[in-house]
């Protein structure tokens, strides 16, 4: 129950402090794709949060052998 009164908690304050930047005139953050991106566009991606090669063929073996 906890659990649901804080993300209800903190969803209004945010919408309390988007509504609080919207009066002032400040625009909001840029959001990044990951925590050590430079680009500002969600999608635009430096490939950090991307499989390697290795991972990727290991996630494809695991799938066809069924591990």
């Amino acid at each position: 129950m906890r659990n649901i009164f804080d993300k209800e908690f903190v969803k209004e304050m945010d919408d309390f402090f988007d509504e609080i930047d919207k009066v002032i005139g400040r625009e909001p953050e840029p959001e990044k794709c990951c925590t050590i991106c430079e680009f500002s566009e969600p999608g635009d991606g430096c490939g950090a949060n991307e499989p390697t090669e290795t991972e990727w063929l290991e996630s494809k073996a695991e799938l066809h052998f069924g591990l």
